[in-house]
């Protein structure tokens, strides 16, 4: 089978890349699949994650478009458009998988058009939950186009495929398949000395750190806190500034350290006690997956989606939405309790294992069988 991934730009460092580059290469092992990853356009020449040789990876324009004139944006789509049927054509593509909804408004026009002098299986890949559209009524729009157009529709937990069969009417498939944790399961033993607990992400909105360091003030303000522990929010981003003004004001500077993001994210979560994430809404968030991988109890709000069925009363603590009292308690609980953490350690490492690549890729496997 020839499969195309198309998304927008390959070689960014976001897990939608990642995640892409991975079960690309995995599928490269069937020599019977012929693979391609084709970019609208690449930012930097470099690839930010290792593309297997026999991955065809080729982009349909140099750059990226700069202009914001109307008629320069309306000849940039359909320009796209029609390199991207030449490329299909060129290269006998018989199945193409739209990596992340957006890029369905340049997909669907070519599977459209061959689909009207042969047959060519259309998948679309969604990698934010539903409720998102980072505002773009477009991306709205381009759901509705993958459920009447998509043979199947892949989103990345269950509780987002409850709201697509809840909100649309879809023609063909749909079935959820997570992304893969990144690092292979620890045969470390867990530090339960350790008073180090981190926080992991990129420093905007969504990630919800504000909101974290609302938890670590009702925290000091109300218990009293055996002296060694503090919190490493570790990431980059526009609200760095904000971020530290805030730590600042509530005079937690020698409790809450922000650390820029950098390559050895693994030593973080190999000295961790525990991780905890308040963010305001997630596809599958990628850091809970990565903390069970190195043992990490994890404390997370329950947003949506992805929290709830990564993380069970086993392996930590889910909490209700903006409940910082009750957030901030069960941070206190495993801060005193170190055995429960020892306990969790365990069920985390026992319980990301559904995430592991071998899992991940049976199922693309089976969905190549069934397509």
């Amino acid at each position: 089978m020839n499969i195309l991934f198309l998304l927008p730009d390959s070689s960014l460092k976001g897990g939608t890349e990642r995640s892409t580059i991975e079960i690309a290469n995995k599928l490269t092992h069937n020599e019977n699949n012929k693979i391609f990853i084709l970019s609208i356009y690449r930012s930097v020449s470099n690839d930010s994650f290792k593309i297997d040789e026999n991955v065809i990876q080729e982009s349909l324009h140099s750059v990226k478009p700069k202009s914001r004139n109307t008629f320069s944006k309306v000849l940039f789509y359909f320009n796209t458009i029609y390199r991207l049927l030449v490329f299909v054509k060129r290269n006998k593509v018989n199945l193409l998988i739209s990596v992340e909804v957006l890029s369905t408004i340049f997909t669907y026009p070519v599977v459209a058009y061959l689909r009207l002098f042969g047959d060519i299986k259309y998948v679309v890949w969604e990698h934010f939950n539903f409720t998102v559209n980072l505002g773009l009524r477009v991306r709205n729009f381009s759901r509705k186009i993958a459920a009447r157009s998509a043979d199947i529709i892949i989103t990345l937990t269950e509780r987002d495929k409850k709201m697509w069969c809840k909100n649309l009417s879809i023609k063909g498939r749909i079935m959820s398949i997570p992304n893969t944790s990144p690092f292979p399961v620890t045969d470390k033993i867990y530090n339960s000395n350790s008073q180090n607990i981190v926080a992991i992400g990129r420093l905007v909105p969504q990630k919800g750190f504000d909101l974290l360091i609302d938890v670590w003030k009702y925290l000091y303000d109300n218990y009293d806190i055996q002296d060694g522990w503090y919190l490493q929010i570790i990431g980059d981003g526009p609200d760095y500034s904000e971020l530290a003004q805030k730590i600042s004001n509530y005079n937690l500077s020698d409790k809450i350290i922000l650390v820029p993001s950098n390559n050895k994210i693994d030593k973080f979560y190999e000295n961790a006690s525990f991780l905890c994430m308040t963010s305001r809404f997630e596809g599958l968030p990628m850091t809970l997956i990565e903390a069970q991988s190195f043992g990490l109890p994890t404390i997370s709000y329950n947003c949506i989606t992805g929290p709830e069925e990564i993380i069970s009363v086993e392996s930590g603590f889910l909490v209700d939405m903006n409940d910082f009292k009750s957030f901030s308690e069960k941070v206190h609980y495993l801060m005193n309790n170190p055995e429960v953490r020892c306990s969790m350690s365990n069920s985390a490492k026992s319980e990301v294992a559904r995430f592991s690549a071998e899992e991940v890729l049976m199922k693309w496997e089976n969905l190549l069988k069934a397509i």
